[in-house]
């Protein structure tokens, strides 16, 4: 098996690299126009501290194939940082940042990527041209990132790294962080099944936040006899956290003890359904819905599941 590597790169290394892309699993680019204004102002800074070298965080690759190294943390940053470049230096563009601004995205993301590309013309029209230039060499050359690189084997452990990034400090949606739970116990994960999540996450009618916070929780809180209630500085409040991101946490075939796998084993093997229950044990990874009975109880289907 091939090693996990850790290195430290500057981001005109990153986003040199031809092979760097997207991967379909991901969430959409959610950074906003403060961040974008946090960034640039953090930057100026350090060059007025004059600091050989400014550290902007942590990226985890993985090395999916010969020709495609995946982005599973990290998006945001290079994706806003090859905005910029895009901003000052269109017709040089690394690789890298070509390829991350020519990917296919939701129109959520796309409406973010245009307003902070905007925010970038806006704060570079407030200096002169050679101080952008200033700022893009240091950007290129003294901004630093941590790198995590796993072999194409080990895209298990990278949703691990994916999930314990996140879950410190400002943690993603709770439904984000199963979905990178679920996915890694998917094999190969298709393309098809992370659209379909991605589809409901601002569902009109019934987005994945209000149905995990306001149905699928509850309803798994009440049948086990608990309320869900968990207190706040001034009161109670009932609500789907990444505090309870365990009850939607579920077993794998491969664990003997689990009661029902004999049952399932043997419908599987006659191509016969495995019953639907929102209250039952979800099954991890398997292919098609971490939600799929609850959104028939909505008119709705979704597809990675809950069993």
């Amino acid at each position: 098996m091939s090693k996990i590597t850790f290195s430290v790169k500057s981001i005109k290394d990153v986003l040199q690299n031809e092979s760097l892309k997207i991967p379909e699993y991901q969430r959409p680019y959610k950074w906003e126009r403060r961040h974008i204004r946090n960034l640039f102002y953090d930057i100026r800074e350090a060059i007025d501290r004059n600091m050989s070298e400014y550290r902007i965080g942590s990226i985890i690759l993985h090395n999916k194939d010969d020709e495609n190294i995946d982005i599973v943390d990290g998006q945001q940053r290079l994706i806003s940082i090859s905005l910029f470049m895009y901003c000052v230096a269109k017709d040089n563009l690394p690789d890298g940042a070509s390829n991350l601004l020519n990917g296919s995205y939701v129109g959520i993301s796309q409406l973010h990527a245009k307003e902070n590309y905007d925010e970038w013309r806006f704060l570079c029209g407030l200096i002169s041209k050679e101080e952008v230039d200033v700022i893009s060499n240091f950007m290129m050359n003294h901004c630093k990132v941590s790198v995590i690189e796993m072999p194409s084997e080990c895209l298990s452990e990278a949703f691990q790294l994916f999930d314990s990034q996140n879950n410190r400090g400002k943690a993603l949606e709770p439904h984000d962080l199963l979905k990178a739970y679920h996915l890694r116990a998917i094999e190969n994960p298709s393309e098809l099944t992370v659209e379909n999540w991605e589809k409901f996450v601002n569902d009109r009618e019934l987005n994945l936040r209000d149905l995990f916070d306001k149905h699928l929780f509850r309803i798994r809180r009440w049948i086990n006899g608990d309320t869900g209630l968990y207190q706040k500085k001034y009161g109670s409040e009932l609500k789907f956290t990444e505090r309870f991101i365990e009850d939607f946490k579920g077993v794998n075939l491969q664990n003997a003890s689990y009661p029902y796998l004999q049952l399932y084993e043997e419908l599987l093997k006659h191509d016969i359904s495995f019953p639907n229950s929102i209250c039952m044990p979800i099954i991890n990874g398997t292919p098609s819905s971490i939600l799929l009975n609850s959104r028939m109880c909505f008119s709705k289907t979704i597809f990675i599941r809950t069993v």
